[in-house]
């Protein structure tokens, strides 16, 4: 016997209800910055005129630590020169403070010779810090080059405040106090909070990471498999009643709401049931711990 759905575990009479619109500002501000002011030609005015950003120029590194606040990214213009090695010092100096002020703050570095040290150590930053971006351009195409930073300036922007909504939204879940677990496409727990981890004996670190069939018996795992996450897939919601299983291998009694996102992530609600709940709703209590 599988564990009883609730009436509407089938599917809801309805989809699930569309997101939220969340209110996202449009405009997207620039820093730029160059350590011996040698912008390239035509960089800040196709910024503006091209790619619709708000620009302005800092003249020093304070002068970029200082306007942070005010600005959604900084792009910086590393010196290429030969015979400039203070000034291409200065680039990677620069980066460097702005990290330990500010280690999650939007930046564009642009370069314009791949073949300098400078070049290589921004490129090096860029592949180990999440919201550095490296854009090495060259005189060939300088119209493509200038579009190609502006739309990693966009692309950069967005993706950085689209993770703070994230990040706020996490936030707000954890105070609503919900049980609740967000399953990433892989099946394994991307977030889960702390009152879903508690019902089953586990701290947030213990499962973030693990399958989700972790914290359910054999039985339902192949309840939930075939039936709950078949009609999600579909574009409904699930709610029914399973059992769930406790980090001591002990089984729990659950009511399950299960829904879907776009890109193929689970979001579990699992409240726990009391014992006579149980009698009449879980039917597979008994089964051996996985």
């Amino acid at each position: 016997m599988h564990p009883s759905d609730s009436p509407d575990s089938s599917a809801e009479t309805a989809l699930a209800p569309e997101t939220d619109a969340i209110a996202r500002p449009t405009n997207r501000s620039v820093l730029l910055f160059t350590p011996d002011d040698s912008l390239p030609p035509s960089l800040e005015s196709h910024l503006e005129s091209e790619s619709g950003l708000e620009v302005s120029n800092a003249t020093s590194t304070g002068a970029v630590l200082q306007r942070l606040e005010a600005t959604d990214c900084l792009v910086l213009v590393a010196d290429e020169t030969e015979n400039a090695g203070e000034t291409t010092t200065a680039s990677v100096d620069v980066l460097d403070r702005l990290r330990n002020y500010a280690p999650a703050f939007p930046v564009v570095v642009v370069t314009t010779d791949p073949d300098s040290e400078t070049a290589t150590e921004l490129a090096t930053a860029a592949h180990t810090q999440r919201w550095t971006v490296h854009v090495p351009i060259s005189a060939h195409d300088e119209s493509a080059d200038l579009e190609r930073i502006g739309q990693r300036v966009t692309d950069l922007v967005d993706h950085h405040r689209l993770d703070g909504i994230v990040s706020r939204s996490l936030a707000a879940v954890e105070l609503t106090e919900e049980p609740l677990a967000i399953v990433a496409p892989d099946g394994t727990f991307e977030h889960v909070t702390r009152r879903y981890t508690m019902q089953f004996g586990y701290s947030p670190s213990e499962l973030e990471g693990q399958p989700w069939q972790t914290c359910f018996s054999d039985e339902t795992v192949s309840h939930l498999e075939s039936t709950a996450i078949a009609t999600v897939t579909d574009g409904w919601r699930w709610t029914g009643h399973c059992t769930g299983r406790e980090k001591s291998g002990e089984p729990v009694p659950v009511h399950i709401r299960l829904g879907g996102l776009e890109d193929g992530s689970l979001i579990f609600v699992a409240t726990e049931r009391d014992g006579d709940s149980e009698q009449s709703a879980s039917t597979d209590a008994g089964s051996e711990p996985r």
